[in-house]
């Protein structure tokens, strides 16, 4: 017998909870529940009572009560948790005026502190929650202007003496259960929250030690891959195929630097621009053995990047900086500066390489883009709808704007 009681309880205080995902949610839908079962049973009781005293009316209007209680199950059934909360934090608390208005002095007005601290649990917005407050504050002090103003026929008068004390304690007892539950509750979440803190906080240990060993196999692989275009443009005896396989070894040295950079400083979600450009930029100036010619210039600010937008970025400084060098070299000119400037625009961000050599011809726009260094160039400023700008000011300057990051 008692098994199924509290079966019976369980199943009615779990009413609308089975498709709630949030935890949180289940509990304060849980309370309301437990609210709405006892309250149900207290205007049972006062029914059963109020049969016995002989007061039909009374009667009728508390099983009318406890119809809208029920309304207030049937909707949390049906997840319609507002509709829910609107009925008793509002509905049923206006619904409360009856009592003082046609049968004195009973205690009923004091329900209205027990509605207003479950609202203090189910409303979330602050706005709500002195909405609510304002509101009870308003239908209490309308309860005890009705009892001080109106005359009550003689044959209520025992309802005074039978009803306000039961009401009174029930209120007090009623709260003083609530603010237990609550700060139980309360002890209870906090207590799983910090399980969950702990755990996604392993999780998140986890994640990092995992992306870094990622980081590290792919910056292993593509040295791998390096290693073998190197191998393979030594034994080439074609100084055009040399010299292709060597231009495509530097483009995946480029990403292979970003990897580098992640795996060495840990931190694999936000790449940091300017201390893998001076990397790229030092191993460009190793390679072709001008490194103090080499300028970078970037903004202190941080940029909100991904590992993709910064590879690409990379390619581009690669390979202006590649076609700079080499057709200088091959105009026998020798360079004493270049500049390369990365400055984050109010939407993108702008890299321009400049030198002091002899400049593009007229007709470099349309030369240079023949090349597959700066048609790479093209197709990546492509895909973030930028631009590039080439100009002979002081020597070559190629300005390259990215808008869409």
């Amino acid at each position: 017998m008692t098994n199924k009681i509290l079966q019976a309880y369980s199943s009615i205080i779990n009413i609308g909870t089975q498709n709630c995902n949030s935890s949180f949610d289940k509990k304060r839908i849980r309370i309301v529940n437990s609210f709405l079962l006892v309250t149900s049973l207290v205007i049972f009781l006062f029914g059963i009572l109020n049969a016995i005293l002989k007061f039909p009316l009374l009667i009728l209007i508390d099983y009318l009560t406890v119809i809208l209680i029920a309304s207030s199950f049937i909707f949390n059934y049906y997840k319609k948790w507002n509709i829910s909360k609107f009925i008793i934090l509002y509905l049923l608390a206006a619904y409360l005026i009856i009592f003082p208005l046609f049968f004195g002095d009973i205690g009923t007005e004091y329900y209205n502190f027990v509605i207003l601290i479950i609202g203090f649990y189910v409303i979330d917005k602050k706005i709500n929650l002195v909405l609510l407050t304002v509101y009870i504050t308003i239908l209490f002090g309308l309860s005890k202007y009705l009892i001080q103003t109106i005359n009550y026929p003689d044959k209520y008068k025992i309802l005074e003496t039978v009803h306000y004390y039961p009401c009174v304690a029930i209120t007090i007892i009623s709260i003083a259960l609530a603010i237990s539950m609550f700060k139980f509750d309360t002890e209870n979440f906090q207590k799983e929250l910090g399980f969950k803190i702990t755990e996604l906080e392993q999780q998140n240990k986890f994640n990092k030690s995992l992306l870094k060993e990622l980081n590290h196999r792919v910056k292993n692989n593509l040295q791998l891959i390096s290693g073998l275009f190197t191998l393979q443009s030594y034994q080439s005896k074609n100084p055009k195929v040399s010299d292709a396989l060597n231009d495509a070894r530097k483009r995946i040295d480029t990403i292979t630097i970003l990897y580098q950079h992640l795996y060495r400083d840990n931190n694999s979600l936000k790449p940091d621009l300017k201390n893998y450009l001076k990397d790229l930029i030092k191993y460009i100036g190793q390679s072709f053995k001008i490194e103090n010619k080499l300028n970078l210039n970037i903004d202190d600010r941080p940029m909100d990047l991904t590992v993709e937008n910064i590879v690409h970025i990379g390619l581009i400084i690669n390979e202006l900086l590649t076609n700079t060098i080499k057709h200088n070299a091959s105009k026998n000119n020798k360079l004493t500066h270049i500049n390369i400037n990365a400055r984050q625009l109010i939407k993108g961000i702008s890299i321009e390489v400049s030198d002091d050599g002899v400049g593009f011809p007229k007709n470099a726009q349309k030369s240079t883009t023949n090349s597959f260094g700066m048609e790479l160039v093209a197709d990546i400023t492509r895909k973030y709808n930028g631009t590039v700008k080439i100009e002979n000011i002081n020597g070559a300057n190629v300005q390259v704007t990215l808008t869409d990051f």
